[in-house]
């Protein structure tokens, strides 16, 4: 199953190249936090708080609506000036992850992912905003919406573990096909 970019509905399925730009300020912000903050396993930084509020003011409850897209654009604008401002060199291998895409009006906000992800899923199954990159559409009609995170690979398995106990089934692991387009690894499945 293919993703489709929500900022411009007239494209077709969404390509890495296409995603690559957001992700390169992203991972080096994740990179910052987990070099400044204690705790690197949520990736909720206060910095970026009330931003990330602001694009689900209703947690895993917010029905998506397009107001939710400059929101979530202002999020990674705010995350790319502190990241400028606090620049740092790349760790060697520091920017290996994986995209993670989490339907989540489908959580069941059930707190059961919370602590085997050491916070990271909060109790609505959210991710840590610091990772967010898109809000994408996982069918072609374009009506089913799901968050696009970069999970840095220190998280890789406490994800795994995650999806193995989410009755939900509402995270998926995206890879490139052979053509380079984002696809889904499948629901609910560890990667």
């Amino acid at each position: 199953m293919r993703i489709y970019d929500t900022e411009t509905l007239e494209s077709g399925p969404l390509s890495v190249g296409e995603i690559e730009p957001c992700l390169r300020p992203l991972k080096a912000y994740c990179r910052m936090q987990q070099r400044s903050d204690g705790d690197t396993a949520r990736f909720r930084s206060q910095e970026l708080e009330a931003v990330a509020t602001s694009v689900f003011p209703e947690s895993c409850h917010s029905r998506f609506t397009p107001a939710m897209l400059p929101r979530l654009h202002d999020l990674r604008e705010r995350r790319r000036a502190i990241g400028d401002d606090n620049s740092h060199e790349p760790d060697a291998g520091a920017d290996r992850g994986r995209l993670l895409l989490v339907n989540w009006s489908a959580s069941l906000f059930d707190g059961a992912c919370s602590a085997i992800t050491r916070g990271f899923l909060d109790e609505d199954g959210m991710p840590g905003w610091d990772t967010w990159a898109r809000i994408v559409s996982f069918d072609e009609s374009r009506t089913t919406h799901g968050l696009l995170c970069w999970v840095p690979d220190i998280l890789l398995g406490l994800l795994d573990d995650a999806m193995r106990i989410d009755p939900a089934r509402c995270m998926t692991w995206l890879k490139p096909d052979r053509n380079g387009l984002v696809v889904l690894v499948g629901w609910g499945m560890p990667g």
